[in-house]
């Protein structure tokens, strides 16, 4: 019997377990624990910078494929050439400057050059574009899915037109061309019915200088809408939150509606090619005081963007130094500086031709 008792006994303290074995076990737990924790938050870490990054060279691309696409649309009119042959305005009060293309840097609260129409209307229009950041103003025409109906001969009163599907009304500015001439006029009647069916285009004297287009053209012959874009750097009035830090987009102002494009740009800068002959081509700032926008010297515009993450991924500020085209932008003693957060910074740069 007593034998029975004590191997009783002795399986049981065989089957327990002392604290210090307990404790053993608990530091080895944590310890484990503690590894699975990291290897999970750097794993969390990391795929928050690739997706910040990805979200960052996204944005990047978007903005400067939509301000490529207007500026290689700079000049265009159709089979015409408006370099040699610029439209015929009758419109009344036509776009700004229909020059086609104007920079300008904005070192301080005024646009430069500052001579101009283009300047005078853009500094009110545009006054919240971030100072260091240029603007760059260009006007275009747009070909519409349409095309005259019939012959429209120089002593015309109005434009047949096959459909109005995009639905032009009175006081949009149209320009009719050829491959030999192009009149630009204002549309002074309104379509009730805006389809595929032949309309008409009527351009009287209470929009038009006359009230005919003093230039025959053949059925066919297309027809453009007339557009004023200025591309901008802005604030959004929105903050990153929790260091209250400003978001700055790329804009675009389009016949006087300004539309915020993409977020995350911080600065954009220009660089303009002048045609110094025999191939050769120099890159200008808007203002350099050689350089002329309305004559064939410019053949070419290089783009600069810096760019900004929205999420603050980073382990310290960011305190780099940024090439934007001829412009050093760092977190301090540059003449403009970024905010220096947390957040990735990347420039993304292109050279656009342009259809002279």
């Amino acid at each position: 019997m007593h034998k029975r008792i004590t191997d009783i006994k002795a399986r049981g303290r065989q089957a327990g377990m002392t604290l210090v074995e307990l404790m053993v076990a608990m530091a080895l737990g944590a310890f484990l624990i503690a590894g699975v924790v990291n290897v999970f938050l750097a794993n969390k870490d990391s795929s928050q910078i690739e997706t910040s990054l990805a979200r960052l060279q996204e944005n990047g691309r978007i903005a400067l494929d939509l301000l490529v696409a207007d500026l290689r649309d700079v000049y265009y009119m159709g089979c015409s050439s408006f370099r040699r042959r610029p439209p015929n305005i009758i419109a009344n009060n036509p776009p700004i400057n229909w020059s086609f293309l104007n920079g300008f840097e904005k070192p301080g609260a005024s646009l430069q050059p500052t001579g101009g129409v283009v300047a005078t209307n853009l500094d009110a229009a545009i006054g919240n574009a971030r100072t260091g950041s240029d603007v760059v103003y260009l006007s275009n025409g747009r070909r519409l899915l349409t095309a005259t109906a019939a012959d429209v001969f120089s002593a015309s009163t109005t434009v047949p037109v096959t459909s109005n599907l995009e639905c032009i009304q009175a006081s949009e500015t149209l320009i009719i061309a050829s491959c030999s001439a192009a009149v630009m006029f204002r549309v002074t009647n309104n379509d009730a019915n805006c389809d595929g069916t032949a309309h008409t285009f009527d351009f009287d004297l209470t929009g038009n200088s006359v009230n005919s287009l003093g230039t025959d053209f053949p059925a066919g012959t297309e027809l453009m809408q007339t557009f004023e874009k200025t591309w901008f750097v802005a604030d959004t009035l929105r903050r990153r939150t929790p260091a209250n830090i400003p978001v700055t987009a790329l804009f675009r102002r389009t016949n006087g509606v300004n539309e915020e494009m993409v977020e995350g740009v911080e600065y954009m800068q220009l660089l303009y090619g002048v045609d110094m002959g025999l191939g050769q081509l120099r890159y200008v700032p808007a203002n350099n005081g050689s350089l002329s926008f309305d004559n064939d010297e410019i053949i070419a515009v290089r783009v600069a963007l810096l760019m900004q993450s929205y999420e603050p991924v980073l382990d310290a500020p960011d305190t780099r130094v940024y090439q934007v085209a001829d412009e050093q932008i760092g977190a301090a003693g540059t003449t403009f500086t970024h905010n220096g957060d947390l957040t990735m910074r990347r420039v993304f740069q292109t050279t656009v031709l342009l259809k002279n």
